[in-house]
């Protein structure tokens, strides 16, 4: 077993790598963190310490936009808010480190004039940001985000978001994805960005969602949106299984399994492949809850999966 020190040491350092806008080793996080639920409590609460400085430094300087940032939900089942008061006195380095970081972040914003900040969680990891203008905006595992300073456009480039908007006919909040536009109504949406294909879901309100043509559909509450290529289409979905993810679950009527298999990992990390029957399609709920162990076998008897070989245990 890692004594503390050393755990805290490669959190901190995993954590300082991810304020790296060319971060690419995900995977390697992902093995990580799977480890022990220990790795993921120290690594979620050097996250929210990261968050406060950030946050800190946003409020001495009231001309820049805040945009704070709080991971919703540890990859492990720790309470969150035991981790917020997580804060070892081994880590006065790293403390300085995340400062360090905070204001390298904030220079940055203004000899850029204030660009577009750039987020990421890897799969199993969420977090929350809370724009400038009221918006809340929570991150599903594997997915990379870019939110506009004034708080009223974000770039989801991979991944999943959900949207709770704080509605403004005179300056509507757009989500760009792939080739599509989202433009909100006065809603409270999701998006997935996936493999060329951007599919959003209707909780509240309406949004309207574009291609690159002038071809558009408006959606409202219990509808969702797909944009494939070129083809925009609009289909029927329950209200509540909208995000149905930040409640630890996920809800499909006749998806491909594929597709189920990409959302479990977002979500909790789990990597699975299909079984030796391709093509294979599901219906009905995944609980995510619970040791990973039972999870990952409990979906390889509900998809016919099997588990992809690398994977941590």
């Amino acid at each position: 077993m890692m004594n503390k020190n050393a755990l805290e040491e490669e959190a901190l350092d995993w954590v300082i790598r991810l304020g790296d806008p060319g971060f690419a080793d995900w995977d390697a996080l992902t093995a990580w963190l799977a480890v022990s639920p220990d790795h993921a409590r120290v690594f979620n609460a050097l996250q929210l310490a990261e968050a406060d400085v950030l946050e800190d430094i946003a409020e001495e300087a009231p001309d820049t936009p805040p945009v704070a940032v709080e991971p919703v939900q540890p990859v492990s089942n720790d309470n969150p808010s035991q981790a917020r008061r997580f804060w070892p006195m081994g880590l006065a380095a790293g403390v300085a480190a995340l400062v360090a970081v905070g204001v390298w972040w904030a220079s940055a914003r203004e000899d850029a004039g204030a660009p577009w900040q750039e987020y990421r969680t890897a799969d199993g990891a969420r977090r929350e940001l809370r724009l400038a203008d009221g918006t809340q905006v929570r991150m599903n595992g594997g997915t990379v985000l870019r939110v506009d300073p004034s708080g009223r456009g974000a770039q989801l480039l991979s991944g999943e978001a959900l949207f709770e908007v704080r509605h403004d006919a005179a300056h509507p909040f757009t989500v760009t994805a792939g080739e599509a536009t989202i433009t909100d109504l006065g809603t409270r949406f999701d998006v997935t960005s996936a493999e060329g294909r951007v599919t959003v879901g209707v909780a509240e309100g309406s949004v309207a969602l574009a291609g690159k043509g002038e071809e558009r559909v408006e959606l409202t509450a219990g509808q969702g949106g797909e944009l494939s290529g070129s083809r925009l289409r609009a289909f029927e979905v329950a209200p509540g299984s909208v995000a149905a993810w930040t409640e630890g679950r996920l809800s499909y009527e006749d998806a491909p399994v594929e597709q189920v298999m990409a959302d479990v990992r977002r979500a909790t990390g789990l990597r699975l492949t299909p079984g030796p029957v391709p093509g294979g399609r599901f219906t009905g709920t995944i609980g995510l809850d619970g040791p990973p162990e039972a999870l990952r076998a409990k979906l390889v008897l509900l998809l016919g999966a099997a588990e992809e070989e690398g994977t941590a245990n």
